[in-house]
């Protein structure tokens, strides 16, 4: 059995890493893909699990509430994706609350228990297109969420400024500025409900679930020529 992908969802409050979620976990159902997820909240209940659970309450998940991930023993954390990695997925999404630096939470995929059975695929970054130009002076009080902000679009693979409807072009203009500049070489998606093309964001695990197919079709037709 091959390493589990992970994919690291990071950004702040509201800018949709929730709805970028659920339809994740809908494009891996429709092609019969089995996920886990890794759900964090700051305070002692869950809205956003229990969200993802609404639809389906067989859904494989585990939470980590009332603190950051990345504040978190990374004990937790270990212990968090070893029970999910019990349930033997073909994925594992994790969702940041919004004031996790992901890479904290990537470092903690290196644990000598975990190293073994899973790999980081894609930091995915949401960020909220009508605020994000706002943030430096919005935190200015709080300079570590200045740096938390700028260090989530830095170390994404994959950046979505979602809520482009509420927002003009020149905004979005500066927006693309602001993130080159602190991301040069990461694809960016600008988009409404955070609607991207899923096969995209998907594509490693789409094209191993794919070779899997193929491997097991081979299998069966050679058990049947020989049997």
């Amino acid at each position: 059995m091959g390493k589990i992908p992970v994919f690291v969802l990071s950004g702040f409050l509201g800018s949709g890493k929730t709805t970028l979620l659920k339809q994740l976990l809908q494009r891996c159902e429709e092609r019969g893909i089995t996920p886990a997820v890794l759900m964090n909240e700051i305070g002692k209940t869950d809205m956003d699990g229990e969200i993802i659970l609404e639809k389906n309450k067989q859904q494989i998940v585990e939470k980590l509430l009332d603190g950051c991930i990345c504040c978190s023993k990374k004990s937790d954390v270990t212990d968090s994706i070893l029970k999910l990695l019990q349930k033997k997925p073909d994925v594992i999404f994790i969702e940041l609350t919004g004031v996790a630096n992901p890479e904290e939470v990537v470092d903690s995929l290196t644990e000598p228990k975990l190293i073994d059975y899973l790999y980081l695929d894609k930091v995915i970054t949401v960020l909220d297109g009508e605020h994000v130009l706002e943030y430096n002076s919005i935190f200015e009080s709080v300079r570590e969420l200045v740096r938390t902000t700028r260090r989530q679009i830095e170390v994404a693979d994959v950046l979505i400024v979602n809520k482009v409807d509420l927002i003009y072009a020149s905004h979005k203009e500066k927006i693309s500025k602001v993130i080159k500049k602190q991301n040069p070489v990461s694809p960016v998606y600008f988009t409404t409900y955070s609607e991207v093309d899923m096969d995209i964001l998907l594509g490693a695990v789409l094209a191993e679930k794919k070779k899997s197919h193929c491997r097991n079709e081979k299998q069966a037709c050679t058990f049947s020529l020989t049997s």
